[in-house]
C-alpha cells in the first residue's frame, strides 16, 4: 500500500518480483530523494532559509499522510475507529504527538541545516552511524545490555566516521564544526525519535499514519511559530518568493522521501530487517557516488577507505542482530569475513604506501 493505495496486484506476483519492485522503488525515490536535499540544502541563495524550507517540507509530509489516513479510514469499519478515538482520548495523545514532533523538527531540521556546513557525503555517512547513539541511550536509560559485536561495530563506525571527517577537513578550508553539531544533534533526537514512536505503536497502540500526520501537523506549528518569534519569517518568505522553484523541488523532496519510507517499511514487513539494511546501505552508496558525479566537489581516496570502514561496520551490526538466524549460514559468515580481511588490506596497503613516501 503506496499513499493509502492498495495494490490489486501485489498478492499475485512472485518472490523475486516484488523484491525487484521494492528494491527499484527505494532506489528510484532515495536517489532523487538525496539529489534534491543537496540542491536545495547546500545553495548559497538559501543558506539562511533551510529552517524555512524544512517547514515546508513537514506541511507537505503532513499532507501526504493526512491524505493517506484518509483513504485508509475509509476502508477501516466504524468500531475499529471508535476503539482508536477512545484509545487516544484515554492517553491524551496531544502531549505524545508534541514530544514527537519536538523531536522530528530536530532531527529533520538540523539535518538540513547541517548541509549549509557540511559536504552531502559526508551528512549521510553520519546517518549511517546512526547506532552510536542510540547504543549509549539503551545503555544510559534503559541499561540495556551488548555483546561483543555490537561494541565491535560501534568501534568501527566510529574510525569510518573520524576517518570521513578528516577527509572532509583536508579537501575543505572553509570546514565549519558548526555541520558536525547539528548533524550530531540530529542524529541523537532521531535516536529518541525511535524509542518514542516505538512506545506509541506497541504501548499505546496508536495509528501509524495518524501518528504520522499529527507529528508532522504539530511539527510545522512549531517550525513556523519559531520563526515568527525569532522575527526571520518576512525575510524567509521574501527570499523562497525570488526563486519560487525552490518549492517545486521541495515537493519532489517530500513526496520521493514519504514514498521511499513506505517502500522501505514494505520491504521489512515482506524480507525481513537484514535485507532491508542491505538494500538501504547500497542505496546509500549509490547516493554518495552521484553526489560526487552530480555536484562539483573534490575527492580523494580517503572518503573511499572510509566509507568502506563504515560499511563493515554496518554488517557487524546486522550480524550482531542477526547471529542465531544466521548460525548455519557459514557460507554468508566466511563471504562477510573475506570482506573485513579485503578492507583491511586495502587500509594497510595505502598507510605503507604513505610511510614510503615519506621516506
Amino acid at each position: 500500500m503506496i499513499l493509502g493505495v492498495r495494490l490489486s496486484f501485489w498478492a499475485h506476483i512472485s518472490t523475486i518480483s516484488k523484491l525487484l519492485i521494492l528494491v527499484t522503488g527505494i532506489f528510484s525515490t532515495f536517489v532523487l530523494h538525496g539529489y534534491c536535499q543537496e540542491w536545495i540544502f547546500t545553495n548559497k541563495q538559501f543558506k539562511k532559509v533551510g529552517w524555512f524550507l524544512s517547514g515546508v517540507q513537514f506541511l507537505f509530509y503532513f499532507l501526504f499522510a493526512s491524505i493517506e489516513v484518509k483513504l485508509t479510514r475509509k476502508k477501516q469499519d466504524i468500531p475499529s475507529m471508535l476503539r482508536q478515538l477512545e484509545q487516544e482520548e484515554h492517553y491524551k495523545p496531544w502531549k505524545v504527538y508534541a514530544t514527537l514532533a519536538f523531536l522530528s523538527v530536530l532531527t529533520i531540521g538540523c539535518s538540513n541545516t547541517s548541509l549549509a556546513y557540511l559536504n552531502f557525503p559526508t551528512q549521510v555517512i553520519f546517518k549511517c552511524c546512526k547506532l552510536i547513539p542510540v547504543m549509549i541511550g539503551s545503555i544510559l536509560i534503559q541499561f540495556k545490555k551488548y555483546g561483543f559485536l555490537d561494541f565491535l561495530s560501534a568501534i568501527v563506525l566510529s574510525i569510518g566516521l573520524i576517518n570521513f571527517i578528516l577527509a572532509d577537513i583536508s579537501v575543505a578550508p572553509s570546514f565549519d564544526f558548526r555541520g558536525i553539531a547539528l548533524i550530531s544533534t540530529a542524529l541523537v533526537a532521531d535516536a529518541c525519535v525511535g524509542n518514542v514512536q516505538e512506545y506509541c505503536l506497541k504501548t499505546l497502540k496508536y495509528e501509524k499514519n495518524v501518528m504520522i500526520a499529527n507529528t508532522f501537523g504539530y511539527g510545522s506549528c512549531l517550525v513556523f511559530t519559531g520563526l515568527v518569534v525569532t522575527g526571520q519569517i518576512i525575510e524567509n518568505v521574501a527570499i523562497c518568493m525570488e526563486y519560487p522553484f525552490v518549492f517545486t523541488k521541495i515537493f519532489f523532496y517530500a513526496l520521493t522521501g514519504f514514498i521511499g519510507l513506505e517502500f522501505v517499511l514494505e520491504t521489512i514487513k515482506n524480507f525481513g530487517a537484514f535485507l532491508t539494511v542491505v538494500i538501504t546501505t547500497c542505496r546509500k552508496a549509490v547516493t554518495i557516488i552521484l553526489s560526487f558525479i552530480l555536484f562539483d566537489k573534490p575527492f580523494v581516496m580517503q572518503y573511499l577507505y572510509s566509507g568502506l570502514v563504515v560499511v563493515l561496520g554496518i554488517f557487524l551490526n546486522v550480524l550482531a542482530r542477526n547471529k542465531s538466524k544466521l548460525s548455519d549460514r557459514w557460507k554468508l559468515e566466511n563471504l562477510f569475513f573475506e570482506f573485513s580481511s579485503f578492507t583491511c588490506q586495502i587500509l594497510c596497503r595505502d598507510s605503507l604506501g604513505k610511510i614510503e613516501d615519506t621516506v
